[in-house]
């Protein structure tokens, strides 16, 4: 499939020029290699109380974080280096992401697939002033200090069932315990110390329950346990292709020839590096910025596929999460649900046109000669009447000498008049690497001023050091510092701290091992001192689990336990508290 590089229509034939413009015809290929995507494990959260922001943010989810626009260009016009260029720092910046993250991703998902055992055990200390402390203060702090919580879970997402138990134990000795099974027919409690058989409740008994506890009870008389898998929501391979030849298309439309210029050999300057790149402008006026906005909700409107695909996925997620009863809509009927989303587009085409755009909009790249971008900048004020807000985005991705590459995210937001205030987030990223080991030293610093004043301020520094072969099998030491500042932190104190981490994932093995040993070093408050906490968590995918029965035998139902029955049960479980805290010397608390 060829498509004009001026215009962007779909060329026929063989011949030398578009028969849709008359420009001349480069030969331009769009294969289905050319068409790449990236996934993101985000799940849509619906309001329809402002259905017109969250229906759009839907829809741009589902067109920018389930396909990646790929397009190659062979005649290297300022718009296609545009595109390109973005399209090449996308799939670098997902490349980057899949080397750090790809195996812990992989794995997450498989879990969300198949029956799996895991082990997660929390311990920790803490190293206080014990000065301003009275005497059971202290000693509750002393078995804090002995104190460690073990929690195991075996979970089958494809029948909706776990089995799950935390324990906590103190110097050794266990405390306390609680035990849960849940079916997709029956749920079950057990709080062994306290009580020795399961609680339990078949589901087809939900009703006959309800009404013991309120006798006006008029809901449900089943309880449906729906989980919403994974694979229901995530794109289909067929989907994602749709979605980025569509979409591809209304870029090559949307974006004019008219509104790129070039610059060649433009100066950069970082740290002493100094590079000679290309700066590439898209530039839009006012009107246009308007009319590309338009374009862009039309093609909402009009893509029936687009709203099929949105449209699956809320009554889904409505049937799962029984959203129809807490919002008061039939969100499970499909025809209601896309009329609903088509109207809400309409209506913030609507509300959209209410803005202005005054200074148009400016997009600025520049380019190294592998058409990487190095320096993004996006500048454009919107408003209403002359109200407006300016905003100010810019990115860096800068290849330093010595292995290195310097990162940044800022965004700069303040209104027509500067001095009544403004709000920036700064966000830097020097990496290093060299064979096994991976440096970061990551900086955040966000200010919000008002008329000269700063409400508040949040400054964050975190170095780390990765060392291993991979990602899957490495250790991880950070430090960080977090510093919080202005008038809406005037009394927080300063937070330094350190995280340890050691992991072992194997896709292969199907296992993931990880643990983390933090320490919060707190000072500026009556007991200062250091917390420490260690995580270690063990994960083991599996072909199927077992789960404990609940019956007669096994315990009590709660639907049918007597007004007797529930009075002597009350009594042993107070006896058995009595003991527990006895045991511990607390029976005074």
């Amino acid at each position: 499939m060829k498509f004009c590089g001026n215009c962007g229509k779909e060329l026929s034939g063989a011949g030398r020029f578009c028969n849709s413009c008359g420009a001349p015809v480069e030969q331009m290929e769009e294969t289905a290699s050319s068409l790449e995507y990236v996934e993101t494990r985000t799940i849509p959260k619906f309001n329809f109380s402002k259905k017109w922001v969250l229906i759009t943010i839907a829809a741009l989810v589902l067109i920018g974080g389930g396909t990646a626009v790929g397009m190659f260009f062979l005649n290297n016009s300022p718009k296609e280096l545009f595109l390109l260029s973005e399209y090449n720092s996308y799939q670098q910046m997902a490349d980057d992401w899949n080397t750090m993250y790809g195996d812990d991703l992989a794995f997450q998902e498989k879990l969300l697939e198949s029956p799996s055992s895991s082990e997660i055990k929390l311990s920790g200390n803490l190293d206080l002033d014990e000065g301003n402390m009275d005497y059971q203060e202290e000693m509750l702090l002393e078995l804090l200090k002995q104190s460690a919580i073990t929690i195991k879970t075996n979970q089958d997402p494809i029948k909706q069932a776990n089995h799950s138990t935390v324990a906590l134990n103190i110097d050794g000795t266990k405390a306390l315990d609680v035990e849960y099974v849940q079916t997709k027919k029956q749920a079950g409690l057990k709080i062994p110390k306290i009580y020795d058989q399961f609680f339990y409740l078949n589901f087809n008994q939900y009703g006959e329950f309800m009404r013991k506890v309120n006798p006006y009870y008029q809901g449900p008389e089943t309880l449906e346990i729906n989980t919403l898998q994974w694979n229901e929501l995530k794109l289909s391979e067929k989907e994602k292709e749709s979605l980025t030849k569509r979409y591809s298309k209304f870029l090559l439309t949307a974006m004019k020839e008219e509104n790129f210029t070039l610059k060649k050999g433009v100066k950069f300057d970082h740290e002493g590096e100094s590079l000679s790149l290309r700066e590439i402008t898209f530039k839009l006026s006012p009107a246009e910025t308007n009319a590309f906005i338009n374009s862009f909700l039309d093609q909402l409107i009009k893509d029936d596929e687009l709203q099929k695909l949105i449209t699956d996925r809320v009554v889904k997620v409505a049937k799962a999460a029984s959203l129809d009863d807490q919002v008061g809509k039939d969100l499970t009927d499909k025809a209601y649900v896309k009329e609903e989303l088509i109207s809400g587009l309409k209506e913030l085409k609507k509300e959209m046109n209410r803005l202005n755009y005054p200074d148009g909009f400016k997009y600025v790249l520049l380019i190294d000669k592998n058409k990487q971008i190095i320096d993004r900048k996006i500048n454009f004020a919107v408003g209403e009447n002359k109200e407006f807000a300016k905003f100010v985005i810019e990115t860096k991705h800068v290849p330093l000498n010595n292995n290195k590459i310097f990162e940044e995210v800022s965004i700069g937001i303040a209104p027509k008049d500067a001095a009544e205030g403004k709000m920036e987030l700064r966000y830097t990223n020097t990496i290093t690497k060299d064979k096994e080991i991976r440096k970061e030293d990551v900086k955040v610093l966000f200010t919000f001023e008002n008329r000269g004043d700063i409400e508040s301020k949040v400054d964050f520094t975190m170095n780390s050091l990765f060392k291993g072969k991979s990602a899957s099998k490495q250790t991880v030491e950070r430090d960080f510092n977090l510093r919080l500042g202005g008038d809406q932190f005037r009394d927080v104190p300063a937070f330094k701290g350190s995280i340890y981490q050691t992991k072992d994932i194997s896709l292969k093995d199907k296992y993931s091992n990880q643990k983390f040993d933090i320490k919060l070093n707190v000072q500026d408050v009556p007991s200062p001192g250091i917390i420490s906490l260690t995580v270690d968590a063990k994960t083991k995918l599996k072909e199927s689990i077992k789960l404990p029965s609940l019956n007669a035998g096994e315990g009590k139902n709660v639907a049918e336990l007597t007004d007797d029955d529930i009075n002597e049960i009350l009594f042993e479980m107070e006896n058995s508290m009595e003991g527990i805290l006895e045991d511990f010397g607390l029976a005074d608390y």
